[in-house]
């Protein structure tokens, strides 16, 4: 039971970050760049509130997957309550360093903040889930061994909803500040489609992920080639080329592991 908390955990936590966080929210988060009383109240206010979805996507999963009575949630409330601390608390610290930077000796770049904030969220989560409740780290890898099959049903779908939204939205964003750091001042991207990019990118490493689970490889090749066809008259800039070559190497990486995983967990 442990472990099927620590997977639906993970879960409101890509759904919490990526999916259900409007412009709002994240503006709000960030007034405490103005660095006056009102500034800092503000963002702790819609950090809290950010936070609050995390719980509250947490307790719906919870409630869905266990067929629980409301009353039955109580039992999960400790458990909820700790990761409202965690998120308010991690991204709260993110966006005080990230206001305060500038009088810091070293800077990290939005890239290497992301990471660090991801990988802080998911061992604080390991941490609620698994050392609290006396598990080993030997148990954890036993509990996640595909090959042996220890994964109950609906754990493995639950794994599965984890990797998908992983692959498709986390890595976007990923992607999206890989992409920052190499992008040159001067350069001047076309107007297309709002979010037409990460769109795009999502679709295509779903795509990539249903080849690769359906033992179809040749449709990955498709795929790309209708990408390439599509950016096709743009091929003749070097800066363009180059970084979409990296965008389309990582998604494909990473949507072919997905991929693999999920043909494991089937």
């Amino acid at each position: 039971m442990n472990f099927t908390l620590f997977l639906i955990a993970l879960i409101s936590h890509v759904l919490g970050d990526f999916v259900f966080q409007p412009d709002k929210i994240v503006k709000g988060r960030e007034a405490i760049c103005l660095k006056n009383t009102k500034g800092y109240i503000l963002s702790a206010r819609y950090n809290l509130i950010h936070a609050f979805i995390h719980t509250i996507i947490f307790l719906i999963l919870v409630f869905i997957v266990n067929y629980t009575s409301l009353l039955d949630l109580s039992n999960y409330l400790l458990s909820a309550i700790f990761i409202w601390c965690i998120h308010f608390v991690i991204d709260y610290g993110k966006c005080f360093y990230k206001c305060n930077v500038d009088k810091l000796p070293y800077k990290l770049s939005n890239l290497c903040l992301f990471i660090l904030d991801q990988i802080f969220h998911f061992i604080a989560l390991y941490i609620i889930f698994i050392v609290f409740n006396n598990i080993s780290f030997y148990e954890f890898l036993e509990y996640i061994n595909f090959l042996k099959g220890k994964l109950v049903p609906y754990n493995n779908f639950l794994a599965i909803c984890f990797i998908l939204l992983f692959c498709t939205y986390e890595v976007g964003y990923f992607l999206k500040f890989l992409l920052n750091t190499i992008t040159r001042s001067n350069y001047e991207e076309d107007e297309g489609a709002k979010n037409g990019g990460f769109i795009i990118g999502v679709l295509e490493r779903i795509f990539i992920i249903i080849s690769v689970v359906c033992t179809q490889y040749a449709l990955i090749a498709v795929i790309l080639t209708l990408k390439s066809i599509a950016r096709f008259k743009k091929f003749s800039e070097d800066y363009f080329v180059e970084c979409f070559i990296i965008g389309t190497l990582v998604s494909l990486v990473t949507a072919y592991i997905a991929g693999l995983l999920i043909y494991k967990l089937i």
